[in-house]
């Protein structure tokens, strides 16, 4: 067999491959939007049924983002995890998220400087988002030294390191997330924020054809787990009466570990729905806790 035969056998079995993973896609794709948009029994018009197939669309973006296009622990990127235009699995409508893959066989550097934001936290999960219900809360940090212009360096590493540093796990990949909070998004100014792997030699090396596979496979494991899991978390919220709030709420998945769950470590989340019609207001009514 000469070497074009032999080009020619791997090109046919990369289409194959290429095929089949487009058909599986697909079929994700549309048992997540049967699941998530037409099987919902509390979508009562067409707007909402428009914006639940919107919804759909956001999946994808955020499945190619987190799993192919940013995937790798080696030469990370700090990429807008949520936006006006992607929103997933519930977020902060006051955050500004910013997020990159790590490996605990490494160390980083985030670096850059703070904005005018109200808060700024970072954050280290393990796991990955395709098994979002098994995502675990490991590092978490908001109170960092900084310089006087905002200059902010932060060390991520299994071992601890003195001064702004925040632990990874102790072994296998995981994220670390970046939050900014803030009160007027018209006027304040975010962050910018940029992270290295210590060590790291550039250009990276080209993609591998066989991570990159997986990395696509990754995108039809979201699909058919993590955002139907999503969708269950948000069904939860149909089982609490109108116009209450849960304390503490359901776990995502059949985890219990409150002090673990898909959040920022130490705060305490209620969960609760309410029915607001034209001309009416919503009034929260609480007792403040006695936290800190």
């Amino acid at each position: 067999m000469t070497e074009l035969d032999v080009r020619r056998v791997l090109l046919e079995s990369a289409s194959a491959d290429g095929r089949r993973w487009l058909s599986e896609l697909s079929a994700a794709l549309s048992e997540a939007a049967e699941a998530v948009v037409f099987a919902d029994p509390h979508i009562e018009d067409p707007l909402t049924h428009a914006e639940g197939l919107r919804y759909m669309t956001r999946c994808l973006s955020f499945a190619a983002l987190n799993m192919v296009e940013n995937n790798d622990p080696a030469y990370p990127h700090l990429a807008p995890l949520i936006s006006p235009w992607l929103h997933f699995a519930l977020p902060n409508s006051d955050y500004h998220y910013l997020t990159a893959p790590v490996h605990a066989d490494h160390s980083y550097r985030v670096f850059g400087t703070l904005g005018t934001g109200r808060f700024f936290h970072v954050e280290v999960y393990a796991g990955v988002h395709d098994k979002i219900d098994e995502l675990t809360v490991f590092g978490s940090r908001a109170d960092f030294e900084t310089g006087p212009k905002g200059e902010i360096e932060i060390v991520l590493s299994r071992d601890e390191r003195p001064g702004n540093w925040v632990q990874l796990p102790p072994d296998g990949g995981g994220y670390v997330f970046l939050r900014q909070a803030y009160y007027d998004w018209l006027t304040e100014e975010p962050g910018h924020f940029n992270i290295e792997r210590v060590g790291a030699t550039y250009p990276p090396p080209p993609p591998d054809p066989q991570q990159l596979k997986d990395n696509l496979e990754g995108m039809v494991r979201f699909l058919r787990r993590s955002v139907l899991k999503v969708a269950q978390g948000i069904q939860l919220f149909y089982t609490i009466p109108e116009n209450t709030i849960h304390f503490p709420p359901f776990p995502l998945g059949d985890r219990e570990d409150k002090e673990h769950q898909v959040g920022i470590k130490g705060q305490f989340y209620g969960q609760g729905r309410y029915r607001c019609g034209p001309d009416e207001a919503v009034i929260l009514e609480v007792v403040p806790p006695p936290c800190t």
